[in-house]
């Protein structure tokens, strides 16, 4: 069964130890608010969607149920690279990949060398 956005927030921020306290002044909204949003009271728009995935280290597509995997806090350096992706221009967005391909092809960088091709 899938969790709702609320059930989504709620979880990770347990799950990182956050109290809803905490995390409503990480984000930068009431308590209250925050406890409507993790109790499917109203969903939040798009700016604090943004800010509750940062602090939880999840993507706004995970809480919104557009992407169905869970981001773990090894994703994090993945995210990382996706958001300075996101703000290179067309040229260095090439030539990021480039040098990505790059290091993939390189034995010392690679995790699993005799399965890189």
């Amino acid at each position: 069964m899938e969790l709702s956005a609320g059930q989504k927030i709620k979880y990770h921020r347990k799950k990182r130890g956050l109290s809803l306290r905490a995390l409503a002044v990480i984000v930068g909204i009431s308590p209250s608010m925050l406890s409507r949003y993790e109790n499917d009271m109203c969903l939040p728009n798009a700016l604090i969607i943004r800010e509750l995935a940062k602090a939880l280290k999840t993507t706004g597509d995970y809480l919104l149920g557009s992407e169905h995997r869970e981001m773990s806090i090894q994703d994090s350096d993945e995210l990382q690279v996706l958001r300075i992706f996101r703000n290179l221009n067309e040229k260095g967005r090439k030539r990021l990949i480039d040098y990505s391909s790059d290091l993939k092809d390189t034995p010392k960088y690679t995790k699993y060398t005799k399965y890189i091709k």
